[in-house]
């Protein structure tokens, strides 16, 4: 595997959870909260639309920002020889 398809599988573990994950959590959040409401309090100039949508990328970054975490804590907590031996 080339250094290129390593990153780009990099990205894809961390951020295809997090995609699923961020449609859970946005479908969860509006099933208790009204986007109308969430107008009103924050006073944007958004409609229901526009409030799912941000709503739905920040869940998605933070899940992304949390398995990007994980995934590169899980790639250096490994012992030398074991990175030594993926460059081949």
């Amino acid at each position: 595997m080339t250094k290129k398809n390593a990153w780009i599988a990099r990205i894809g573990i961390a951020a295809w959870p997090a995609f699923v994950t961020a449609g859970v959590f946005t479908v969860t959040l509006f099933l208790f909260v009204d986007a109308h409401d969430l107008i009103l309090i924050s006073g944007l100039s958004l409609d229901r639309y526009g409030i799912y949508s941000l709503s739905f990328i920040i869940f998605w970054l933070f899940g992304t920002l949390c398995g990007g975490i994980s995934a590169w804590l899980a790639y250096t907590s490994r012992p030398p020889s074991t990175h030594a031996d993926r460059r081949k």
